[in-house]
């Protein structure tokens, strides 16, 4: 078993050697800011959100399944960028929760924004138990990461002020291991807003839960972007998906994962319009930048800077 290991390490190695991971900056517009007439710079140019998901930092993997190479590049770019927040959408590990404490320390705790950092977990968060997903909030709230957990805040932002509304849930798969921080009716302060409302989700298939209460834009990962994506931006596993749904029911559990990270594989990454309330509104969906094995192919780890302006 060990020589396997030993094997399928060196592969990886290789691949990653082959496919290094880069990060790329993409950037979007969104009129969701309530309508100013103060023609101030700062009135129109809104707010600059940056958002990051999808470390999986760890320990137990070699080779690591993030460099600090990149995370250094994180840290650098984001800084350039000078964001009004970043707000990060969890796997900060991939199993091991003490790896949260170099991470945090070493990282995010140097991810520079004018209204501070916010943060929600994700499914890989919650791996090491309770102690583990503690230890990992606790890591993140020692060094001023607000934590979300079903949890919302209302900030007052710009000139001339506004309030927008910061809500963040925590993973839908947490109740399996039995944690407590998915509670849709604790997320939001009301089911309609008349304020901006920005949700911070892990996991972007939970929209279908939170229909009911009205918000602007969701921000979430956990898909990777695909991962390994075709040159017409198509992923792979969008085509194992067609193949599990047209295979014969007794052998569908033998795609069960990672099929299951989200209903729809045509929708990976990038701006998507989602059921809300009745209407429709924004979910990103951004590519993360730590990986699973074996490797990122055309799908690199991305920065998303996303301006929020005034409607």
């Amino acid at each position: 078993m060990s020589i396997l290991r030993r094997m399928l390490s060196l592969i990886v190695s290789l691949l990653q050697w082959l496919f290094p991971t880069n990060l790329v900056v993409s950037q979007t517009e969104l009129s969701i800011l309530p309508p100013v007439h103060n023609i101030s710079e700062g009135a129109k140019r809104g707010l600059r959100v940056v958002h990051l998901t999808d470390f999986h930092f760890d320990y137990q993997h070699n080779p690591p399944k993030i460099t600090s190479t990149l995370l250094d590049d994180i840290v650098k770019t984001n800084n350039s960028l000078n964001p009004d927040f970043v707000f990060l959408t969890g796997d900060f590990v991939d199993r091991t929760a003490s790896a949260s404490e170099e991470l945090i320390e070493r990282w995010l705790s140097k991810l520079k924004s004018k209204y501070g950092t916010y943060a929600v977990l994700g499914n890989h968060d919650y791996k090491d138990g309770k102690s583990g997903r503690d230890l990992i909030v606790s890591n993140l709230e020692k060094h001023n990461i607000t934590v979300l957990n079903s949890e919302y805040r209302i900030v007052e932002v710009g000139d001339p002020p506004v309030k927008i509304e910061i809500s963040g849930i925590g993973d839908p798969t947490c109740k399996f291991r039995g944690f407590d921080d998915f509670r849709v009716g604790d997320t939001f302060s009301s089911k309609d807003s008349e304020i901006p409302r920005i949700l911070l989700s892990h996991q972007p298939d939970a929209y279908w839960k939170m229909k009911d209460y009205k918000y602007h834009l969701q921000l979430s990962g956990h898909v990777h972007g695909g991962q390994i994506v075709l040159p017409w931006r198509t992923p792979v596993l969008y085509y194992v998906d067609l193949i599990r749904r047209w295979a014969p029911k007794q052998f569908r559990w033998l795609f069960k994962l990672p099929l299951d990270a989200t209903s729809d594989w045509r929708r990976t990454e990038g701006l998507h319009r989602v059921p809300n309330y009745g209407e429709e509104t924004y979910l990103y969906l951004n590519r993360g930048v730590g990986t699973h094995y074996p490797f990122r192919w055309n799908c690199p780890a991305e920065l998303a800077l996303i301006q929020l302006v005034p409607k």
